[in-house]
């Protein structure tokens, strides 16, 4: 057929064709994961540090005052006087984003890699907090389990009430005490968005594939130099 013409490939040349792919392969998982590591480590800087964690999720708007001068509908709470506590296992967010496992995997021509598993960092997060009476109580997972999810995109509720067999300070059946003289009957908690990892991925987007090829490149030529 005019304009076609055929390339029959040596046995040499064919083992060479598929080691340069081979190695492609290999440096492209391996840079992957490497430019993945930074990533990372970019997304936990943007998270809040632990103290003003600490604080976010001890703030909120108080409902059904209990008691205390707070009016109505107040925005009020502190991690002082033990009402925040990380404690075993859990860890800031900073903490336990930067140290999330980076997964790769191959799946025939495609290699992936992934950050931001919200299962494995929400189980990280959880925090305590001391009463009166039973002691120390909790981990609680903020947000029901999505806090890491509330925290990139904001305008999610959390709402807190007394555990069932929480009798509350001073005797009081049922109550929360965000703040020193201040009962409550209720804590709905929000955040604000902080796009840690969007921003990050935005950001670095294209340095981050220029990367990648010129893995791609280095390892190709390896093969063709040897």
């Amino acid at each position: 057929m005019p304009g076609v013409s055929a390339i029959t490939l040596t046995a040499k040349g064919l083992k060479k064709l598929q080691d340069a792919m081979q190695a492609a392969a290999e440096a492209a998982q391996i840079g992957l994961a490497r430019e993945m590591q930074g990533l990372r480590a970019e997304v936990s800087l943007r998270a809040p540090s632990s103290d003003e964690e600490a604080v976010m999720l001890s703030e909120g708007i108080a409902q059904n005052i209990a008691g205390g001068n707070v009016f109505q509908g107040g925005y009020v709470g502190t991690p002082d006087g033990g009402r925040f506590m990380r404690l075993g296992q859990m860890v800031p967010i900073r903490e336990a984003i930067y140290s999330e496992p980076i997964r790769t995997r191959r799946q025939l021509d495609r290699i992936m890699a992934g950050i931001g598993d919200p299962d494995w960092i929400n189980a990280r997060t959880g925090f305590s907090w001391d009463t009166r009476k039973r002691g120390v109580q909790g981990p609680t997972l903020p947000f029901n389990r999505a806090y890491v999810q509330a925290l990139e995109r904001g305008g999610a509720s959390w709402v807190v009430v007394p555990r069932p067999d929480n009798r509350g300070p001073r005797g009081l059946s049922g109550s929360l005490e965000p703040d020193d003289g201040l009962l409550t009957k209720k804590m709905v908690k929000t955040l604000q968005p902080r796009r840690m990892y969007s921003s990050t991925i935005f950001a670095r987007r294209a340095q981050v594939s220029q990367a990648i090829l010129g893995e791609l490149r280095n390892a190709v030529r390896r093969v063709g130099r040897g």
